[in-house]
């Protein structure tokens, strides 16, 4: 489906010829925008969106500011690729003496332009290339729309449980939880793989894991149910020994939770053990 709307919003910026190149041959045209596009869709954006997952404030935004901020932020580097191709491509063609019915715009043919002249073109570059991605991105919205009309709405909100929260996770600790720990406004993220601190309420991250199955047992401390090895008593304080041989303090106001989930035969953990 990507690379049929690439195909098509190439064709679409052919036959249109927008932002100067409605003077350049057709079949370079489309050869030109279907890179490009497939390169924006295809590496840039998924690339941009990776790398600003951990960003508090852009995953608190709703969809359509969160998303056109996302491609914002995309086009920077997609403005950079651009006027990287642009020259590399004037520079082909100015050497080419077969294909002189290729044309490049002054500004384009400037060999040392002020400063001042290219901050200008910087500026209206990102603006084309900005202009044309928000089309694009309205384009496969739609698409999509459409394609998916039919569904139902609460299938098409139906999320695997926790995908919320594991989506601010770096990918180097993996979505494999076992506990998690607030650290003043920070929450320590604990996992088969390691662990990490991100940025969040630890109300927060326990409203979004609420399907996911797990228990709050301290004030500070919530595990994911499976991942409870045992439980364990020293004097008066109850632990639980967790999977990775972590001990998490299970506090008095959480202690007949837990006993009573150990101890229920339908919802008792298989590796569970009480000492």
């Amino acid at each position: 489906m990507h690379i049929g709307i690439y195909v098509l919003l190439a064709v679409i910026f052919s036959l249109l010829g927008p932002f100067g190149t409605f003077d350049e041959p057709s079949v370079w045209r489309f050869v030109y925008w279907f890179t490009m596009l497939g390169l924006f869709g295809g590496i840039i954006l998924p690339l941009a969106a990776r790398s600003v997952r951990g960003i508090s404030f852009l995953k608190d935004l709703n969809i359509v500011p969160g998303t056109a901020l996302l491609v914002c932020l995309s086009a920077l580097p997609m403005t950079i690729i651009v006027a990287i191709t642009d020259i590399g491509l004037y520079n082909f063609f100015m050497s080419v003496t077969w294909l002189p019915f290729y044309e490049i715009s002054e500004i384009r043919s400037d060999i040392d332009p002020p400063v001042s002249l290219v901050l200008t073109e910087v500026v209206k570059l990102y603006a084309s290339v900005l202009t044309i991605v928000l089309i694009s991105a309205g384009l496969v919205s739609l698409i999509v729309a459409y394609r998916y009309k039919d569904i139902p709405q609460s299938s098409i909100l139906a999320v695997t449980p926790g995908a919320a929260f594991f989506s601010r996770l770096p990918d180097r600790i993996g979505t494999d939880l076992i506990y998690l720990q607030m650290e003043d406004h920070y929450l320590r993220v604990v996992t088969q793989a390691g662990e990490d601190l991100i940025l969040m309420r630890f109300r927060d991250a326990i409203r979004e894991l609420e399907t996911y199955g797990g228990l709050q047992v301290h004030r500070s401390w919530w595990v994911v149910s499976t991942e409870i090895k045992r439980l364990s008593r020293s004097g008066r304080k109850t632990f639980l020994i967790m999977s990775n041989g972590s001990k998490v303090p299970v506090s008095s106001s959480f202690k007949k939770t837990v006993e009573d989930l150990l101890s229920v035969p339908e919802t008792k953990i298989s590796r569970a053990s009480l000492l």
